[in-house]
């Protein structure tokens, strides 16, 4: 999703929020009994609830459209072209193939072979494009469709031991 809607998503919700409030403080009776005081607040805890657990729901079901998931990528994508088996070893990536396609699904199955890392690429201008977590003992996959030749660069972003600052590989898109 793009990062502006995400902002002016919450934006509006803060909105609300803070509407909601400066209503209820305006509306406030000065000399109120705190059996109606609770009775009031408890009505509108009810009603914000309600609204809230909706909200989080209608947007837990659309964002599933928007997530990485391998699934859903490949639905959007297609069947992957090239699948490339990758490896990390402390501190090192091992990759099946260093050449890659351009505009073409590319298929990333990842896992580790010692402890937890984060398998992030990132195009020639510094910008994170795609990650996911490599494991040891599981297999993870990364679907992604690289638009523009060039070369990437994949580190690990996950705290690795004391090579991890040195866990840095790259591959080429033609």
């Amino acid at each position: 999703m793009d990062p502006f809607t995400v902002l002016l998503a919450f934006s509006a919700m803060g909105a609300v929020w803070t509407g909601s409030c400066v209503w209820v403080f305006a509306h406030a009776k000065k000399q109120s009994s705190f059996d109606s005081v609770y009775a009031r607040s408890a009505f509108y805890r009810r009603r914000f609830l309600i609204i809230l657990l909706s909200l989080i729901i209608i947007v837990f079901a659309v964002s599933l459209f928007y997530l990485p998931y391998a699934d859903v990528r490949s639905q959007a994508f297609g069947k992957p072209a090239v699948v490339v088996n990758v490896v990390g070893i402390q501190w090192a990536w091992s990759m099946s193939t260093q050449q890659l396609p351009s505009s073409v699904p590319v298929e990333f199955n990842v896992t580790s072979r010692d402890v937890n890392h984060d398998f992030g690429i990132f195009n020639s201008q510094g910008v994170l494009i795609g990650q996911v977590q490599a494991l040891p003992g599981y297999y993870n996959q990364l679907i992604m469709i690289f638009k523009s030749p060039g070369t990437y660069t994949v580190r690990c972003l996950d705290f690795c031991g004391p090579g991890h600052a040195l866990m840095i590989s790259q591959f080429t898109v033609t």
